[in-house]
């Protein structure tokens, strides 16, 4: 009975039946427009986004992509030329919000790193700097830093001339940092090490150089004079011949190693080298005194040997 009347209702009432379908069918076409309408602005605001970007319009690219960002909190590429833009209007502190949440979205992408790393940089918040740029090197080996590199190399080596040495070893280590290949680095931070008397620093470092540098003499040189001041006087003599078996034109190379024959009582050795240094180096009166000197205790050497064999 209940049935028939709603039936009977519904025939004697047509317009109730067009009203739902009205009703259905704008509900479904608003949410078909509503779906395809965002997809629209997201694309109209990306595309805007980059043009915008690449005519250096950059507080336009700014409004298209803060746009694409609220449509889709996770569309990482927004992020990424957002903080660029950013970037270029110097506002380097909101960059860094936006290229860190692009890394957080895309943790391996190195090219996020540089830019976060460029705008710490223009903050001079160097050591975040060169960490990002680190990052970015070990993910992607083509980006290269030499620009950066100049900048630590030039710091430290003014800082080395005026002997301030743990300053010196501050800008070198940024410089290995970026660039952990060149056994420059590592030398200069060695002999900034050694000034400052940190000689199992500095051989550590001249090892790691000569790794990578094998036919550089200076660098056995370096580790064979920090070997020296640790007295080990055999590790010594043993770095500066290879040195001296590199290139035998140098006179310090034989003075290392005459230095350590002595130390090590092989004067006759030591007399050899100091003569050769002697040659290379004829004007220099310190070296005359230091050959005397070992020819003395030679002397006194083979005078303590006459008194033992004979028994007096």
């Amino acid at each position: 009975m209940g049935s028939e009347y709603a039936e009977d209702k519904v025939k004697r009432n047509p317009g109730m039946v067009h009203l739902i379908f009205s009703i259905l069918t704008f509900s479904f076409a608003a949410i078909i427009y509503a779906f395809w309408g965002h997809l629209f602005s997201q694309y109209y605001h990306q595309v805007y986004g980059l043009f915008h970007f690449s005519q250096e319009r950059y507080v336009a690219a700014v409004s298209d992509f803060t746009e694409v960002i609220n449509g889709n909190k996770r569309f990482v590429y927004a992020y990424s030329y957002r903080g660029r833009a950013y970037a270029a209007l110097k506002e380097h502190k909101k960059a860094i919000d936006d290229f860190d949440a692009a890394i957080k979205l895309r943790p391996d992408y190195a090219a996020d790193y540089v830019q976060r790393g460029e705008a710490y940089w223009a903050l001079g918040k160097l050591d975040l700097a060169v960490d990002d740029f680190a990052r970015a090197t070990k993910q992607n080996p083509r980006y290269a830093f030499s620009n950066y590199e100049a900048h630590f190399l030039e710091r430290g080596s003014i800082h080395y001339d005026e002997k301030r040495y743990d300053l010196a070893i501050e800008e070198f280590t940024m410089a290995i940092k970026l660039n952990p290949e060149n056994s420059n680095y590592y030398h200069w931070r060695a002999v900034s090490y050694s000034e400052s008397k940190k000689h199992d620093e500095a051989i550590s470092d001249y090892s790691v150089a000569i790794d990578l540098s094998p036919s550089n003499p200076d660098l056995f040189y370096g580790r064979a004079n920090a070997y020296y001041w640790k007295g080990k006087y055999v590790e010594a003599i043993k770095d500066a011949t290879i040195a001296i078996g590199l290139n035998p034109d140098i006179a310090n190379y034989h003075i290392t190693r005459a230095m350590s024959y002595h130390r090590e009582n092989q004067y006759v050795q030591a007399i050899v080298d100091f003569t050769e240094a002697i040659r290379l180096r004829p004007t220099d009166s310190k070296l005359f005194r230091e050959r005397a000197d070992a020819h003395e205790a030679a002397a006194a050497a083979d005078r303590q040997k006459e008194k033992e064999l004979s028994g007096k």
